[in-house]
């Protein structure tokens, strides 16, 4: 994510610091119309910070890469919340999952 944020120009020239005040009002700009919103910026702060680095959540994951332009998968693959063998094809099931039948509620053990 870093990466990105440095080909945005929001480093700090100084240093490595993300400027996150000016990340977040961008995100915020480019997911207007998207129904995701933009993590706050203290959150951002941790997602980038060098040391003790916060992961986001899947949720924020995904609205961190659709403001990036980045498919949600490269950056849920990346924060290993998808892992490779998530990918592989498996044997179908013997009975398909939409032919069970789950108990009614009444049944249901408490």
């Amino acid at each position: 994510m870093t990466e990105h944020a440095k080909k945005l120009d929001f480093i700090w020239p100084r240093g490595e610091h993300v400027l996150v005040r000016q990340l977040y009002r961008w995100m915020q700009g480019r997911l207007k119309d998207t129904g995701l919103e933009a993590p706050d910026e203290a959150s951002l702060g941790r997602y980038f910070r060098p040391e003790n680095t916060v992961l986001p959540t899947p949720e924020r994951a995904r609205a961190i890469a659709t403001a990036f332009g980045e498919p949600a998968i490269d950056l849920l693959t990346l924060l290993r919340y998808v892992l490779p063998e998530d990918y592989q094809v498996r044997k179908p099931l013997a009975v398909p999952i939409s032919s069970t039948r789950l108990p009614d509620s009444a049944t249901w053990p408490v």
